[in-house]
């Protein structure tokens, strides 16, 4: 229990009720991609912590489940301006979480996704007055074949972004930077390769494929990262709702604060999951010359579907890249709740369940 009777769950610090309790009875926030990954747990949490919330996505399938933990449901296709902006009436907050996240796919699918779809939560924003926009975006704009530790949000970006994906969160980042020049206040996490019970994409596929046995390991296996729980990435989207003013219009890096081997985590997690598998080295220039290959025979329309390697995923795999997360912690106040250890604890009962076929 807090000093001002306010309960947060699961121990979780809440600045909007400390800090502005008189006006926080009165936030009515919207979550943008409430049926996504992350989406979901912002809105789930943040109607825990008492606050109006909507959720907004494509799906309602999904969004009934939303609807059942107390969440308003709307869906929508948030490329339609007109739609957007008549659903965001009476909205003070805004977090814009929805996007279309994937090493592969067509341009004009992400520009469309990511980009449009932004512009118009903008003019939603601007049109309805919102107080804050907290902006979703993702270090995929940072990388490439190199090795790059302890990044800052204001360090270079490489020359040509990695993938449709990166390419267009970086165009939807900038969409984002010229509603702060016009007066919205705006806030732009980018959370690192956030995992936890819920991921449908990087452990989940790593599971099915070491299942077979084998699993791939591209470079020498050296390659250290960090990671992102999604309880904290949800800590970090409470946080920059109610930061304080220096924050607005600033970038922020997110992860756990703590940086380990890539392929050691997924050891330790594959193991504690009792899967027993191989590892199959592949030399990192290979397995980026094998990418290339790829993409050129898919971008003809020879194959369908989505390669099985891609530039972005082997250098994902085998390259290293940390956050420096400084100017979150002293900007934003956010401070990392569950720690590496605890993220592989929890990432291997999640994943033993899968195992053992409690979770399909």
């Amino acid at each position: 229990m807090h000093p001002n009777g306010t309960r947060c769950p699961e121990g979780h610090f809440d600045p909007l009720m400390i800090n502005n309790s008189a006006n926080t009875r009165s936030a009515r926030i919207y979550v943008t991609g409430a049926t996504g990954f992350l989406g979901g747990r912002a809105a789930r949490r943040l109607h825990d912590l008492g606050y109006e919330v909507t959720g907004v996505g494509r799906s309602r399938i999904l969004g009934a489940g939303l609807e059942k933990d107390g969440v308003r449901f709307i869906p929508i296709d948030l490329t339609s301006a007109s739609r957007v902006s008549d659903t965001f009436k009476g909205a003070t907050h805004v977090v814009h979480c929805a996007a279309l996240a994937s090493p592969w796919g067509r341009y004009a699918q992400f520009f469309c996704a990511n980009v449009l779809a932004t512009r118009a939560v903008i003019a939603a924003c601007e049109k309805n007055h919102v107080e804050r926009l907290v902006h979703i975006s993702t270090p995929s704009v940072y990388v490439g074949k190199v090795d790059r530790l302890d990044i800052r949000e204001d360090e270079p970006l490489p020359e040509h972004p990695i993938n449709p994906y990166a390419a267009t969160k970086l165009l939807a980042e900038q969409e984002v930077d010229g509603a702060y020049e016009r007066g919205l206040a705006t806030i732009t996490l980018r959370p690192q390769m956030i995992l936890g019970d819920g991921d449908t994409t990087l452990f989940p596929r790593l599971l099915r494929i070491a299942r077979s046995g084998r699993l791939p390991v591209i470079g020498n296996a050296s390659n250290i990262v960090d990671i992102t729980y999604i309880d904290n990435a949800v800590d970090a989207i409470v946080r920059a709702l109610h930061a304080p003013s220096r924050a607005v219009g600033r970038k922020y890096n997110i992860t756990n604060g703590e940086s380990r081997s890539f392929y050691a985590m997924i050891d330790e997690v594959l193991r504690g999951a009792g899967v027993a598998y191989r590892p199959r080295h592949i030399p990192f220039h290979l397995a980026y010359a094998a990418a290339i290959a790829l993409e050129a025979t898919y971008s003809t329309g020879m194959l369908s579907g989505e390669p099985s390697l891609t530039r972005y995923t082997t250098c994902l795999l085998a390259k290293s890249r940390t956050l420096d997360i400084t100017a979150a912690r002293e900007e934003l106040g956010y401070s990392p709740a569950v720690s590496l250890n605890d993220t592989i604890s929890r990432l291997i009962r999640t994943s033993t369940k899968t195992v053992s076929g409690q979770i399909n």
